[in-house]
């Protein structure tokens, strides 16, 4: 079972916040989770993709 850090939790989150953002946090050793967050927000707001 994988461990939640503190750390973990924080780039889910920070990809939640920023998936319509210009801007992205660095989240060192973290990328897989700021990309689930992202990857959830897309679903919860039913988007497929960023416009280009």
């Amino acid at each position: 079972m994988k461990r939640f850090t503190f750390a973990t939790l924080k780039a889910f989150w920070l990809g939640m916040i920023e998936f319509r953002r210009d801007f992205t946090s660095n989240c060192a050793g973290q990328e897989e989770a700021y990309d689930w967050g992202r990857e959830i927000a897309h679903r919860l707001t039913m988007r497929r993709f960023d416009p280009a």
